[in-house]
């Protein structure tokens, strides 16, 4: 440790230089010999031997001059004892962080000069040592210090200090005068109110509800009927107008659900899926709950399940799970959603069934397969929409999601610990009930807390039971459900391009139902069927094409078709035209949600994405040979649906092309197509053989036509 020159000096001029302390020698010089009545002088470089106050130089000779002193001084002030035998400090005992010293040196101005402080400079303390002095002297080797052996001489005693001259008395002190009266503060001026937060641009007003669409003609009940049934009949356009809409609806919803599981269970015990599409079909044209089973074919293509996976050989858990979505098509929708995640085909289908906790020592993750379809497919969809069902951007102009990846995972975890009702364990259980809504198995269900963005936290601890209710209720109440739901069902029931203002009346009614009740799709399918838009579509915006097994019924279903057996043996329309029940290539459906052929995207056509020349080739060979050729004559053939043509035996060709454009065209029929046709029919009356054998002439043309593919 080191000592600063001014820390020597405040102790007698004792200083440490390098690692050994020293005299500035032309100072000890002056301080041994002080000049008797010197004044005060600086120390300064170039002054370094002037006289000092004689006070200071005698205190300081004494302390130079006394060997003991120093000997034992130095070590008192580093902390060390004094050493019995009086060696001075050697080079290895240096001093070091020496606090300052109180000296009684004397500054030019005439005042006592503290020790600088360690670290302090001479000039910061008003002293200064001069550089040119001689080289400093190791204390160490007292045979260097200069007059060491010399005897002290006597200090002449100091003079005498003068006495200090009495103080003049003081004057007196002015009074104070007195202090102004503070001026008063000004009062604060008022805080300038905050300007208000930019208002979000206004949601367009809703317009006032329209008028509800008008069914005055015959043609608007078979149009109305070919969106809300599988076809409309002569005998249902007759009951739909003896009725009226309200009563018509009241008493669809009412009648009692015609079932497939049990009509496939008495075929047989192992149903193939030709016999399950057979079951299909004969409820499609017989059943007389027919807005029903119009819905759930809707919803089939919304909740998706296909036999062209691990489901082959479960055509009657495909009946079953197809007869829950009738059951809930006029119900509610978070009654759909909770059944349809618990069904064992869905389980399946989308590996639900069987998900549970992750076990890192087994490599087990939660599955995320049905947590991602019900998330984009059966109710939020990837992006926010508005109630008009524009997309949703943020202040960059990037959509904005509806969740994330973790969102997935966290939903993932929500699902797990559940499988069939009546198995005996969760992995590989060996009984199956296929039929009863799948149970929880606790040990094997995430008890831990998960966090989806757009929910309440789920906390922990909670059961699947739980977990899987609060998911429900959370999605079922998502702003995005409620348009995705209601936009599926209007392009399934009438049509793919509604307007955003339809759209958006429709999305009310989800919300509610005039009474307070969210997810009512009794309400819903009756907006969408009685909005003006379903009758009178804006001519920017096409109806839709419709769909092949749509197509197909209607035509089966208005004359009637039967064979001789009570089944129709139907050849395997997926095969044909792309398009069969329960039988979709993917989760995401036959087509896409959007789907469009034209260069500005501006129509949407997904059912186009069924449509090519294998297609219509099948389609029409199809309806034209098993339809109106090989059972032309009632022959009893087996599988074979004939139509009953009967009503045209003695109709005119004007007649029949009226009645055809009425009820399987609901008067659309151009004037330019009913010439053309009434045309062919006039050159081919000579070699007609049956009675309507004109009637046959006349549908083979209008139904491979494009007016039919349409609505």
């Amino acid at each position: 440790m080191r000592l600063s020159l001014m820390q020597s000096l405040s102790m007698g001029a004792v200083g440490i230089a390098g690692a050994a302390i020293v005299y500035n020698t032309p100072l000890v010089d002056s301080l041994r010999n002080p000049v008797p009545g010197a004044q005060t002088a600086a120390l300064s470089p170039s002054r370094a031997t002037e006289p000092v106050p004689a006070d200071l130089a005698a205190y300081l000779g004494d302390f130079l001059s006394n060997s003991d002193l120093l000997t034992n001084f130095l070590p008192l002030i580093s902390g060390q004892a004094p050493d019995p035998g009086g060696d001075s400090p050697t080079q290895e005992g240096v001093i070091e962080d020496l606090p300052a010293v109180e000296s009684n040196m004397i500054s030019p101005a005439g005042g006592p000069v503290s020790a600088p402080a360690v670290g302090q400079s001479v000039s910061d303390s008003g002293l200064q040592e001069d550089p040119s002095s001689p080289a400093p002297v190791d204390l160490d080797d007292t045979a260097s210090l200069p007059g060491q052996d010399e005897p002290q001489t006597e200090e002449p005693e100091p003079e005498p200090e003068p006495e200090p001259e009495p103080e003049p008395e003081p004057e007196p002190e002015p009074e104070p005068e007195p202090e102004p009266e503070p001026e008063p503060e000004p009062e604060p001026e008022p805080e300038p109110e905050p300007e208000p937060e930019p208002e979000p641009e206004p949601e367009p007003e809703p317009e006032p509800a329209p008028e509800p669409r008008l069914i005055e003609q015959l043609t608007d009940v078979v149009d109305l009927l070919n969106q809300a049934s599988m076809g409309p009949t002569r005998a249902a356009v007759a009951e739909f107008q003896a009725l009226g809409a309200e009563d018509w609806f009241e008493t669809q919803r009412d009648l009692p659900q015609t079932l497939h599981y049990p009509l496939l269970a008495a075929v047989s015990g192992a149903p193939t899926m030709f016999e399950r599409l057979d079951v299909w079909m004969r409820v499609a044209l017989t059943a007389e709950d027919q807005l029903r089973q119009r819905v759930a074919f809707a919803l089939s293509q919304l909740f998706v399940v296909s036999d062209k996976d691990t489901l082959s050989s479960q055509q009657l858990a495909l009946a079953h799970y197809y007869d829950l979505l009738a059951r809930h098509a006029l119900g509610n929708y978070r009654d759909l959603l909770l059944d349809v995640s618990l069904h064992p085909v869905m389980g399946e289908y989308l590996s639900m069934k069987g998900n549970q906790k992750e076990n890192p020592a087994l490599n087990i993750r939660p599955d995320e397969n049905y947590a991602r379809e019900l998330l984009q497919l059966f109710s939020l969809g990837t992006v926010r929409l508005d109630d008009w069902g524009r997309t949703l951007e943020d202040a960059n102009g990037i959509e904005i999601a509806t969740y994330s990846q973790a969102d997935i995972e966290s939903m993932a975890r929500v699902l797990t610990g559940w499988h069939f009702s009546n198995a005996e364990r969760f992995n590989y259980p060996v009984q199956q009930n296929w039929l009863e809504p799948m149970e929880p198995f606790e040990d094997y269900h995430d008890v831990g807390e998960k966090t989806v963005s757009f929910c309440p936290t789920f906390p922990a601890g909670q059961t699947a039971e739980q977990d899987l209710q609060a998911a429900v209720d959370c999605i079922f109440n998502h702003p995005n459900t409620a348009v995705l739901v209601s936009r599926h069902l209007i392009h399934r029931l009438v049509t793919s391009n509604p307007t955003p203002a339809y759209l958006n009346r429709v999305v009310q009614v989800f919300k509610n139902n005039g009474q307070g009740v969210r997810g009512d799709l009794f309400a819903l399918v009756k907006a969408i069927l009685m909005d003006p838009e379903a009758a009178a579509i804006p001519a920017d915006r096409a109806r839709r094409v419709k769909e092949p097994l749509l197509r197909l019924t209607q035509v089966w279903r208005f004359f009637e078709a039967a064979t001789s057996d009570h089944r129709y043996h139907l050849v395997d329309p997926d095969w044909a035209f792309y398009q069969a029940p329960l039988r979709s290539p993917s989760v995401f459906n036959f087509y896409p949600v959007f789907h469009y052929i034209d260069a500005g995207k501006t129509t949407n056509y997904p059912e186009f994405y069924l449509i090519d020349d294998h297609a219509l080739t099948e389609f029409t060979n199809l309806m034209t040979n098993s339809s109106l050729w090989w059972n032309s004559t009632r022959t009893p053939i087996p599988g074979m649906p004939f139509l009953d043509l009967a009503h045209y035996n003695d109709a005119a060709d004007a007649e029949i092309l009226s009645d055809l454009n009425t009820y399987l065209f609901a008067g659309r029929l151009s004037a330019e197509v009913l010439d053309a046709v009434e045309e062919h029919l006039a050159n081919t009356a000579g070699a007609a053989s049956q009675p309507t054998d004109q009637v046959k002439e006349a549908m083979t043309l209008l139904l491979s036509s494009p007016e039919f593919a349409a609505w």
